[in-house]
């Protein structure tokens, strides 16, 4: 069922990105967000990320370890370590979420300044069939500088455009909120 939620998100995704008027709607919403956060327009640059892309960076040994490790059904303490959650640091339309979600089953959070990107990664998870709950998807609309972060396990950052102001700050709320042994992959 996962895959097929996948597949059907991708498939709205790709004709969304195509469409003149999501385009319009996305850089007036990264303006306002602009001016009112005082984030420069390069920081909201929009980009889509290929499955084989992702599985390429999931790879790598330290999440490959952690997801080896982890038990799908949550069981007692004592047995494997449950499902990490993982979270997505501006997170789009949700790419990188439903990845973590469908294909390995993660508990899964998307956190975007962007309203427009928000509200459409939502209605189309929901539209998927991968909606809050069902494969345990969901997104935030938030300031990934004031979003709370000491619980994921894994945390992906999308910061291909970020400037190295924005990054500085992250680091140090990242190194001040996540855990021990949380892992964080830069995908830049």
């Amino acid at each position: 069922m996962r895959l097929v939620g996948l597949k059907r998100a991708v498939t709205a995704l790709r004709k969304l990105e195509a469409s003149f008027d999501f385009q319009a709607e996305l850089l007036v919403d990264a303006a306002r967000v602009s001016a009112d956060a005082g984030y420069p327009m390069e920081t909201f640059a929009y980009g889509s990320t290929p499955l084989r892309s992702f599985l390429a960076l999931f790879a790598c040994d330290a999440v490959a370890a952690r997801l080896a490790r982890s038990d799908p059904q949550r069981h007692t303490p004592h047995g494997l370590a449950p499902l990490p959650r993982f979270v997505v640091l501006g997170s789009s339309l949700g790419w990188l979420v439903f990845y973590g979600a469908c294909v390995f089953g993660l508990p899964s959070e998307g956190v975007e300044i962007l309203p427009l990107l928000c509200r459409t990664a939502t209605e189309t998870a929901a539209a998927a069939g991968l909606g809050h709950g069902h494969d345990r998807v969901r997104f935030e609309n938030a300031d990934m500088l004031t979003h709370d972060l000491r619980d994921p396990d894994i945390v992906l950052l999308a910061s291909q455009c970020w400037d190295e102001e924005l990054r500085d700050d992250l680091a140090v709320k990242l190194l001040n909120e996540l855990s021990v042994g949380a892992i964080v992959l830069d995908y830049s």
